[in-house]
């Protein structure tokens, strides 16, 4: 896969967790459950990353930033749909 893409994510999800442990949110402005739905297999993806986040730092990302990680995988997976 591609660093290029790899990297976004990567930063993504350490952010998500800083924001979490700073109780700051952004939110997602494509809503969280059109994303569960039009990137189902990507969103599921997200929210087992969600758990590894909290058994890792102790803090539960929010649902905002789960849909943001989705698009992060989706981008991961089908870089040309993007």
């Amino acid at each position: 896969m591609n660093r290029e893409i790899l990297l976004p994510m990567a930063d993504h999800t350490a952010l998500a967790a800083k924001r979490e442990k700073q109780n700051r949110q952004i939110p997602n402005p494509f809503i969280p459950p059109d994303i569960r739905v039009l990137l189902s297999e990507e969103y599921a993806v997200a929210m087992r990353g969600r758990d590894i986040i909290r058994e890792m730092t102790g803090y539960a990302i929010s649902a905002d930033e789960v849909g943001f990680l989705a698009i992060h995988i989706q981008r991961v997976m089908s870089p040309e749909t993007l």
